[in-house]
Parts: C-alpha cells; structure tokens; sequence
C-alpha cells in the first residue's frame, strides 16, 4: 500500500458543540465535524493561532494514496492493527475517496514503516 506523508504539521481542535465554525478561507487542508457532543477542528497547526483554537498536540498526517469502494470492509482493521500492535495513537478521517491517518508527529517515521507492511 502506498502512503503520501503531509508535509504540514497539524492539530487537533474540540470545541463547544454550540460553538461558531471559525472562517477557514484560506485554508487548503482542514476537517470540521459536529455532532450533538462537540465540534471537531483539524487543520495545519500554523492556523490555529489565527483561528483562537487551542491545540491538542502536534499531529503528522499520512494519507493512503488509494481510493476504496465504499462496500469494502475491513479498511480501517488492516491498517490500524500493526499501528494498535505497536502502541501508536491514531486520528483517522476518512473521505469519500480515502482515508486519512494523523498520528504524533515523533511517530511518524515508524508509521510509515509500519503501513509500508500492510497489503489491501
């Protein structure tokens, strides 16, 4: 399976569930998701600053360079199991098209190596 690693560093943002979604013009890569307990930002942690966001650490993103039918299943199982197996903590989003793995940043490499076992 083939990975693309993000360049940008990001964070990880919960809000109010009540809370404004702050203006995110500008921002080319960013996640936002609310439900009846919270609103979830992710976004470049360069932004958070000028979003008046508070950050939950700094998060590497790596991203599966291949797009999955939507009635595949077991996706998330057989990547996150060799990261589960080696105590790495993951934020998964996942789009239509992919999905989208950030895990701590001082984790990446050995991620990478990781995923680079995997075969879907």
């Amino acid at each position: 399976m083939k990975v693309i690693v993000h360049p940008e560093v990001f964070s990880i943002a919960r809000l109010d569930p009540s809370a404004d979604i702050p203006d995110l013009a500008g921002i080319d890569w960013y996640s936002v998701t609310r439900t009846p307990n919270e609103l979830s930002i992710v976004a470049p942690k360069k932004y958070f600053k000028k979003l008046g966001l508070e950050c939950e650490r700094e998060w590497s993103c790596v991203s599966l360079d291949q797009t999955f039918d939507l009635s595949i299943t077991g996706i998330a199982s057989a990547f996150t199991k060799p990261l589960a197996d080696a105590g790495v903590p993951v934020f998964i989003i996942n789009t239509y098209d992919t999905d989208h793995i950030f895990v701590p940043k001082d984790r990446c490499d050995e991620t990478i190596k990781l995923l680079n076992t995997v075969n879907i």
